[in-house]
């Protein structure tokens, strides 16, 4: 009875175990397993099943059936077997011989099936019992033969593949093959002998077993090379990736294609073990390459261990680009346990090369960025520069303007003289142009920044139309043009709008007409239209002159265009006019249009709207005779006030023209010659306003300005107003930002200071005024003399002098000075140049230049550079100031060798001409 326990135990465990292997394929190996192994373990246990029932069986007709299902495992083991074996050795069964194997399998299971009902398989079926276990005793027939030819038959081939693998092929598994062969003979032995023992119970179970048992100490290698196979098939269409496959120990497994077409000698190299390389075949270029950058990647990212973020290494191999990367080959179950690694190499070639064309491309096109940073940063110190040109220009030219415009007001005012009046009137006119001039250059930075401002205001039509004829009717008599002006008698009489740009756009226009036209006439029409209830001011503009051809029409808007240039190279002109007059009138909502002949003449109309504010009509106009509104605004005074004022200047003839300005205005009027004298003054004495120049030596106006708050003094409420001859664009805010409380541009004019003063002192209505500027038995608290006499007793020439007569000394100081330059500045009046020149006499500027040379004080020292070029191209000392003029550029940009080169000569050439002057003056 123990024996029969033992048999059963022996039988259910049997039958157990190929369940237990299929399990383990399905749910733990990752269903990755060979499906030939698979077969052979289904069919096992099918076997073994059959075998458990036959050891329960109580009857013949029982081991009969049990015993036919036990030969589906005889039968389809060796047929698995071998084609597990070809698989494994890489070996392709013909079809043919697959199909006649499972042919004769088939009719051998058909001969079984015949058992119990012939004795073709079986001659003779006993029943016996042998230690309680029923069994059949049996004689084997021809068909039992067919058997067992068949299954020694299979199982011989699948000797001979593996035995063949194991001598021919090197790139299989020597390993694998050998523990397969191993498994084969185990169980043929087995079987062998169990045949050649007296033993009834059948032993075929436990054979099946062992042979699972070896099958699944096999697995993984199977799987690896499943899994490698599989990758193959992937890879193979992938053209630009090759592959390699380790597994954990890093023994090789396979490769595909690409990875041999690469590396050659791979085909030669023993899978399942290590790829090294003897001393001689390190000489082959691509061995040494294969180990120094393929293996080598390998082991660093094996022995890293990190595959959550795949890195890559960029190769260089045969003209080619590739990524080399590594990653874990893992068992597709839920334990994700690793079977090997992945070795991936993708030729990156097509997109490097495309990298490297962008990285060279976007380093040209960073370098364009520089270069174009470096010259926007050129431009923007070009522009700072020309700006800051413009600024100076425009102080240097505007304050001897200032003084002209100043004493010719005061001749308007004070002299009685029709002629002199004539005179006074026509420069007056002249000196206009000339500033208008100046802010036509001015304008063009605005032009070119598109920030131009308007400046609207009421203005009288009579008065622009009479002032734009004035300014143009001289150039048309010069070339004996007819100019025609024809006015609407229907305009209103006061419009509001920007009359100062306006004009301009008149003038540029007409300019132009005088300018391209020989002989004939010009003619002006202004008139006005209404549309969308809508006032628009028009002048039309026609002249006989050489036409514009009609391709060139709309070129002569542009920047400095001139159109047929070969025939107008002699007309002047840099073509800036009409491009302004296009963008000022598109700035005001107008428009300009042109037509032309060539050949005959064109025709320009402007149109502007404009706000009515006195819709009288202006009646007949007399554009061309004598303007009694010039002198009825000089005939005005300024307001009376009282109060004391304090200008800040260095220039002294700019504290004159403020002081003959409100001599009649009751006001006193207190001086201070730089920043430094003002605040010494704000300490004394409590004014009413006090206008601060900007360009001054020691501090600026800004400068004065800061530390004036930064101080505790008397005049911390008193409005401080910025004196400047900077009418750039933006110079305005830029004060007001700085805490001034207004701005007054040079060059002062009387009715714009009475204006401003009376912004903050109020007019006194039914008061006296003072004749002298001084007040009657005023005790002052300064000196309001000035330096020099009397403004209009220098103009009448009664100013005493012991020495010579002014004329006397004019001619000797033609011998050094250019006199006629500078007597153009006084309004060619001999005793005015004499008292600048008495005043550039006590201006000696010598010692703090000096002090400034010794201290390397540069930005003081270009203040005073500046101030002596100017006073002494005021005075006719071009040379001297030609050469305070690089002083100062030199100061600025801290050119200290020039500086130290020249210094000392244009001090002596300084000292020289103050020397000369002394003995004359």
């Amino acid at each position: 009875m123990a024996i029969s326990s033992f048999y059963i135990g022996f039988y259910v465990f049997s039958a157990v175990l190929p369940i237990l292997c299929l399990f383990y394929f399905f749910f733990i190996s990752g269903g990755g397993y060979s499906m030939n192994a698979i077969l052979i373990s289904v069919v096992i246990a099918v076997s073994n099943i059959a075998y458990l029932f036959l050891a329960f069986s109580t009857d013949l007709q029982e081991i009969i059936v049990a015993n036919k299902f036990t030969y589906i495992g005889g039968l389809f083991v060796p047929y698995f077997v071998v084609s597990l074996v070809g698989r494994i050795c890489d070996i392709k069964i013909p079809r043919r011989l697959s199909a006649f194997l499972f042919i004769l399998t088939a009719i051998v299971l058909g001969l079984v099936s015949t058992i119990g009902f012939s004795d073709f398989y079986y001659e003779n079926t006993v029943l016996r019992h042998w230690n309680g276990i029923a069994y059949m005793d049996k004689a084997y027939g021809p068909g039992h033969v067919l058997f067992l030819l068949l299954m020694y038959g299979e199982f011989l081939l699948a000797f001979v593949m593996a035995f063949y693998a194991l001598i021919k092929k090197k790139n299989i598994s020597k390993h694998t093959i050998g523990l397969l062969i191993v498994s084969m003979a185990v169980g043929v032995s087995l079987y062998v002998l169990q045949s050649n023992l007296e033993v009834n119970v059948d032993l075929i179970p436990i054979i099946y077993d062992i042979s699972l048992i070896m099958i699944i100490l096999l697995h993984r290698r199977f799987y690896m090379y499943d899994m490698s196979g599989n990758v193959l098939l992937v890879y193979q269409k992938l053209a630009q990736y090759g592959y390699l496959t380790f597994d954990n120990d890093l023994n090789y497994i396979g490769c595909n294609d690409l990875m041999r077409s690469l590396f050659p000698f791979l085909s030669r190299v023993q899978v399942d073990r290590k790829i090294q390389f003897s001393g001689r075949e390190k000489e082959n270029e691509d061995v040494r390459f294969f180990e120094d950058h393929i293996l080598s990647c390998l082991s660093r990212h094996v022995e890293k261990g990190d595959f959550k973020e795949s890195e890559e290494d960029m190769l260089f191999y045969k003209d080619h680009y590739f990524k080399c990367s590594v990653r874990p080959l893992l068992l597709n179950n839920r334990f994700h346990k690793r079977l090997g690694y992945l070795l991936e190499l993708l030729d990156d070639t097509v997109q490097q090369n495309d990298i490297q064309m962008l990285n060279e491309a976007n380093r040209v096109l960073e370098e364009e960025k520089r270069r174009a940073l470096d010259y926007s940063r050129e431009a923007d110190k070009a522009n700072r520069a020309k700006s800051d040109f413009l600024a100076n220009m425009s102080h240097e030219i505007r304050t001897p303007i200032n003084a002209v415009l100043g004493m010719n007001t005061m001749i308007l005012k004070e002299c009685k003289s029709e002629t002199v009046r004539e005179y006074a009137l026509d420069q007056r006119r002249s000196t206009e142009i000339l500033l208008g001039i100046i802010n036509d250059i001015l304008d063009f930075s605005k032009v070119e920044s598109g920030k131009i401002t308007l400046n609207p205001s009421a203005y009288r039509l009579e008065s622009l139309v009479r002032e734009t004829v004035s300014m143009i009717s001289s150039r048309a008599d010069e070339k004996e043009l007819a100019f025609k002006v024809t006015v609407d008698p229907s305009l209103p009489t006061e419009l509001y709008g920007d009359q100062d740009r306006i004009r301009q756009i008149f003038i540029n226009v007409l300019t132009n007409a005088v300018k391209y036209t020989r002989e004939g006439s010009v003619d002006l029409q202004i008139y006005s239209k209404n549309e969308r209830d809508r006032f628009y001011l028009c002048a039309r503009v026609s002249d006989t002159g050489i036409g514009i051809r009609k391709e060139n029409l709309r070129e002569i808007f542009d920047t400095f265009q001139r159109v047929d240039e070969k025939k107008n190279r002699m007309i002047e002109g840099s073509g800036l006019g009409l491009a302004i007059t296009k963008r000022l009138c598109v700035l005001m909502n107008g428009a300009i249009f042109v037509e032309s002949e060539y050949g005959k003449g064109s025709t320009f109309t402007v149109e502007i709207p404009q706000t009515v504010l006195d819709s009288t009509p202006i009646g007949e106009v007399d554009c061309f005779s004598e303007d009694a509104e010039w002198e009825e605004e000089y005939d005005e005074s300024v307001g009376n006030y009282e109060g004391c004022i304090l200008v800040v200047d260095d220039v002294e003839l700019n504290l004159k023209v403020v002081r003959m300005f409100l001599k009649d205005s009751g006001l006193i009027v207190d001086s201070a010659f730089n920043g430094r004298e003002c605040l010494e003054k704000i300490q004394k004495t409590k004014y009413d306003i006090i206008f601060l120049d900007y360009m001054m030596p020691e501090m600026d106006g800004v400068e004065t300005l800061r530390r004036m708050k930064e101080m505790d003094h008397c005049n911390q409420d008193t409005p401080v107003v910025m004196l400047t001859a900077n009418a750039l664009r933006g110079a305005m805010e830029k004060f007001l930002e700085e805490g001034f409380d207004d701005y007054l541009t040079k060059p002062l004019e009387m009715k714009k200071l009475d204006d401003m003063i009376s912004k903050y002192i109020p007019r006194k209505e039914g008061v006296e005024q003072y004749p002298s500027g001084e007040g009657d038995g005023l005790e002052l608290p300064f000196d309001t003399s000035g330096r020099g006499g009397d403004l209009f007793d220098i103009i009448a020439g009664n100013e005493e002098t012991d020495i010579l007569p002014p004329h006397d000394r004019i001619e000797k100081l033609q011998k050094f000075l250019d006199t006629d330059t500078a007597l153009s500045y006084c309004m060619d009046d001999e005793g005015f140049y004499l008292e600048i020149l008495g005043s550039y006499l006590e201006e000696d500027r010598r010692e703090t230049m000096e002090k400034a040379y010794t201290d390397k004080d540069w930005k003081g020292y270009s203040i005073n550079a500046h101030a002596l070029k100017s006073t002494s191209k005021t005075i006719g000392a071009k040379d001297l100031s030609s050469e305070a003029l690089g002083l100062e550029m030199a100061a600025k940009e801290g050119n200290e060798a020039y500086i130290q080169d020249h210094h000392g000569t244009v001090m002596g050439h300084y000292t020289e001409l103050l020397h000369r002057l002394k003995e004359i003056i």
